[in-house]
């Protein structure tokens, strides 16, 4: 650094100052601009040496540093720098053992189809990452740590269960729940985990204990599919994108407003449309979510489903998880067609869930029957849900709404542009005894009524008119009371049973040992139960008398645009009479009635 100039004689200070900054290592990187800066600065300094104002001292003091920061001199005050926070430690939760009873395989209630849910899983692990890490999405619970319920708990065992050589059971699961259940709570659980680098959702291998050691998915790619790219963003994946913000360890991701990744930009979590191609052939698809199964109906977001599971193909042991309300029938909408399939085809490989109430069992437009619906279509110890009967209450004169009512509320599937709800027999007949002597053949009908049943009789003749023979608590007092009823103990005679028929399946396995029985060997028919909304339907356009017309009075129809009639509400007793009818008709065209008279033994 140069010496100051020579031109003047400078006071001590204003020497003392040029030779602090010439020992200031920054003047040496000064450039010329630099020198004229500081040496008018320092000849400013000299002029107003004489100054006597402490407040003028002030201000060229201030206007020094000023200058020395402009200079590069002074150095800004250093900032101490913030110890790096300490992770947050994850919640003690225990590994906890499900409880698999809740997703029995019930008659109607809850349906899981068709498999053992038996054996080795990797549920519990996934369940103790979800409450140690993870919290609620939108909603009341929102950012509270997550507490998975007992049925999820089973549910998700059974998502992760696992052959012996550690690969996935299912590729496929869907769920069929009603409004308010928590379907997308759960997705958003199980997409986060299969996003997160340490989440134990594949098999990495068998502990000591013979349990499965559950590892991360490298790099995984997870699309969630709606049925518009708004749904797509503002459901599912609205609530995977408040949990993963929320979780403790949300430093493990990379969180925007369209997508979420890990925080080294390995693994996708996005929500898409239906659109097939942009997604085709372009990413290796891990895991999948399909919402709202029942409103996929088009041709494209079918082809959008197929591509998706082609791209899984890609990945070992990537599935996919469907969740939905009811459908609307005949719509053409993947939740139809997926329940169908998963009921009529045995499909391998597709785990089936289904709780919905049972339409024959309740009448929708008394309270009593809405809230009965309500209850069956709920989880065990669920509360009804916040004005969900105070809008039945709004609805239930306007057929329209009342079935919307009962689709998403109830699972029970609409009938589509169905506008007529009725009840079945407007007009009852009076009262009459059967007319019935020991050599009158008879067909049964066997309906089941929760853990008991039904039994109705119909004369194999002209009329086929039908009565109510009794009924009976469970299968071993169906199976007595068969016995008495066949083989007339004690006797006389009542008549003389040509059939009896019943729904199989829902007998199992009781009705194996009774087509194979010697005293009801012969007798025994059986149907289907996709059969029975066509056997109802002949009874209800035959509409054959019967001894007590009350046992008809809270049957309800539906109308259907192209004719045909279905009930919505149709009892034990009324199903028992159809079945009976349908017997009986099989007997008459199987030529059991051969005159008027029938010897009897």
């Amino acid at each position: 650094m140069p010496d100051l100039p020579k031109t003047r004689k400078f006071s001590k200070r204003s020497r003392d100052l040029w030779k602090a900054w010439h020992e200031n290592p920054v003047s040496k990187r000064w450039t010329a601009e630099h020198h004229i800066i500081a040496a008018d600065l320092i000849a400013q300094i000299d002029d107003t040496e004489g100054l006597v104002h402490l407040r003028e001292r002030r201000l060229q003091d201030r206007d020094i540093r000023a200058q020395e920061r402009r200079l590069g001199l002074v150095a800004p005050p250093a900032k101490e720098e913030e110890p790096e926070p300490e992770p947050p430690e994850p919640r003690d939760v225990p590994l906890r053992v499900p409880d698999l009873s809740l997703l029995h395989l019930g008659e109607r209630a809850v349906f899981v189809h068709p498999h053992d849910l038996d054996g080795p899983s990797l549920g519990p692990q996934v369940v103790q990452y979800i409450e140690r890490w993870l919290c609620f999405g939108p909603g009341p619970l929102r950012g509270r740590p997550a507490v998975v319920s007992d049925e999820q708990l089973a549910l998700i065992h059974c998502m992760y269960l696992l052959h012996d050589d550690g690969s996935r059971r299912f590729p496929e699961v869907d769920i069929v729940w009603r409004k308010g259940t928590g379907k997308s709570t759960t997705v958003g659980w199980i997409a986060i985990c299969e996003l997160a680098p340490d989440s134990p959702v594949r098999f990495g291998g068998w502990a000591d204990e013979g349990s499965p050691i559950g590892v991360p998915v490298v790099d995984p790619y997870i699309p969630l599919l709606a049925f518009t790219e708004g749904q797509a963003s503002t459901v599912t994946f609205r609530a995977a994108l408040a949990m993963a913000k929320g979780a403790l360890n949300s430093h493990l991701f990379r969180i925007t407003d369209n997508w979420v990744s890990r925080a080294d930009d390995t693994g996708l979590l996005e929500p898409v449309s239906g659109s097939p191609s942009a997604r085709d052939g372009s990413m290796n698809t891990s895991f999948t979510s399909a919402d709202e199964l029942h409103r996929l109906t088009s041709d494209r977001l079918h082809e959008t489903v197929s591509v998706m599971q082609q791209n899984r193909m890609k990945v070992p042991d990537s599935w996919q998880l469907g969740t939905t309300t009811s459908w609307a029938k005949n719509d053409g909408s993947l939740a139809e067609v997926e329940d169908e399939r998963a009921r009529t085809k045995n499909p391998v490989g597709l785990l089936y869930i289904w709780r919905g109430a049972d339409p024959r069992k309740w009448d929708l437009t008394t309270r009593k029957g809405a809230e009965g619906a309500l209850d069956e279509a709920s989880p065990p110890g669920m509360p009804k849900g916040h004005g969900v009967i105070k809008q039945w209450e709004a609805i239930k004169d306007d057929p329209v709404k009342l079935r919307y009512w009962a689709r998403v509320w109830c699972g029970i599937p609409s009938e589509g542009d169905a506008i007529v709800d009725r009840p079945a027999y407007d007009d009852l007949p009076e009262k009459q005894a059967p007319n019935v002597r020991p050599a009158s053949q008879v067909a049964l009908g066997i309906a089941r009524d929760r853990e008991g049943c039904v039994i109705a009789a119909a004369r194999l003749d002209d009329d086929n008119r039908g009565w109510i023979v009794g009924r009976y608590d469970g299968p071993d007092g169906v199976e007595a009371a068969l016995r008495r009823i066949v083989n007339a103990v004690p006797r006389p005679r009542k008549f003389t049973v040509s059939a009896i028929q019943l729904n199989r399946e829902r007998w199992l396995p009781h009705a194996n040992r009774w087509v194979g029985d010697r005293d009801l060997k012969g007798r025994m028919l059986e149907h289907r139960p996709k059969e029975e909304a066509d056997i109802v339907a002949r009874y209800l356009e035959a509409r054959p008398p019967v001894d007590d017309p009350e046992v008809l009075r809270e049957v309800r129809v539906v109308d259907l645009p192209d004719g045909k009639t279905v009930t919505t509400n149709a009892p034990a007793s009324f199903m028992a009479l159809a079945i009976a009818y349908d017997a009986a008709q099989n007997g008459i065209k199987a030529g059991k009635v051969k005159s008027a008279f029938v010897k009897v033994y």
